[in-house]
């Protein structure tokens, strides 16, 4: 996978009336940016960073890993079989993988599964890791007074 490559050509110059810097703009540009500073990505690439932040909840940093990592993967050198076999493979486990994007009624992450777990998880760290209060009381240190400690007054 190769970056698509654009070069616009702007006229840049200054207002004669206000004497201030203006800029030209091909209908194509995305931004006013120029040089390395007018990188951007495209409009699928966007739409897709909004999706994993959005729905997903995914941190911007976690999806320029993952872009990062996945642009590396199809940069690898590899074999065409090799391609195919994972266009396959996604092909078939599309459906899993992305499933809560087809249903509105499935939750994209696990936040209400950790939700229903978070009163038990509060009573095992309250209670020092026991789970019934019976094993409380014998797990409790005992005052052991000895014989010798008894006689004294």
């Amino acid at each position: 996978m190769h970056p698509h490559v654009r070069r616009f050509a702007v006229h840049i110059g200054c207002c004669c009336r206000c004497g201030r810097r203006v800029q030209g703009r091909h209908p194509l540009q995305t931004t006013d940016a120029l040089e390395a500073a007018s990188t951007h990505l495209g409009a699928q690439t966007v739409a897709l960073i909004v999706l994993l932040n959005k729905q997903l909840g995914l941190s911007h940093g976690k999806i320029a890993t993952l872009l990062r990592q996945l642009l590396d993967v199809l940069d690898a050198p590899g074999t065409l079989a090799d391609s195919h076999r994972l266009a396959a493979h996604l092909t078939t486990e599309l459906p899993a993988l992305f499933s809560f994007l087809f249903d509105p009624s499935l939750d994209a992450t696990n936040w209400r599964a950790e939700q229903a777990l978070r009163p038990a998880v509060v009573n095992r760290k309250v209670s020092g890791g026991i789970a019934r209060h019976a094993a409380l009381e014998t797990r409790r240190p005992k005052l052991i007074v000895s014989p010798a400690l008894a006689t004294v007054h």
